[in-house]
């Protein structure tokens, strides 16, 4: 019996402007772009550092790099609503990679705290998607064994990752298509 959701944030809520911005500039995640967002994810970068270290990646300026991936992102208004439905009848939990100043800065701005009985946000605990240790911890917190939830996320790897501890997983595209699957999935 699922007792629990756990969702991604970025390209699930509301476009990740980051991903967005390298495939503009056409950079991949790799090298030093992955080194920046996995340093920034585990805390060990701050905000500005992160975009400092974009620009220096990318010949751009730490202020043109940060005004292009916050450009024009929308949050995702109807799964805000869908996921209220949800929680009257499941745990809501919010699993990000991110640092921690600038997503709850984001929720609290949307007012998104509310509609999550956990928020795990990897900079927090030093851990990041798709390492096991993540997904234990948020299973914990919500008092969970792992066929009691389902994690959505847009990365088919850190669903791929989830799957493997025997958490159920869904990779988001779209809300039509994660109101079919959760369909599936909870009956």
């Amino acid at each position: 019996m699922i007792k629990a959701l756990i969702f991604d944030y970025f390209d699930v809520f509301r476009a990740d402007g980051y991903n967005r911005w390298l495939k503009d500039h056409g950079y991949e995640r790799t090298g030093p772009f992955l080194e920046a967002s996995e340093r920034h994810d585990r805390g060990e970068f701050s905000d500005q550092e992160f975009f400092q270290a974009i620009a220096e990646a990318s010949g751009e300026t730490a202020a043109q790099v940060e005004r292009e991936m916050e450009a024009d992102i929308e949050l995702n208004t109807e799964l805000v609503q869908y996921v209220e439905e949800l929680g009257t009848s499941y745990k809501i939990a919010l699993l990000s990679n991110s640092s921690s100043d600038y997503l709850r800065n984001e929720l609290a701005m949307h007012e998104l705290e509310k509609h999550f009985h956990e928020i795990v946000i990897s900079s927090e605990v030093k851990l990041i998607k798709p390492e096991p240790e993540i997904f234990k911890h948020i299973m914990k917190k919500l008092s969970v064994n792992p066929q009691e939830c389902i994690f959505i996320d847009d990365n088919p790897r850190n669903v791929a990752a989830a799957r493997t501890l025997g958490i159920h997983g869904i990779v988001f595209a779209n809300l039509q298509q994660l109101k079919k699957e959760l369909i599936e999935h909870l009956g």
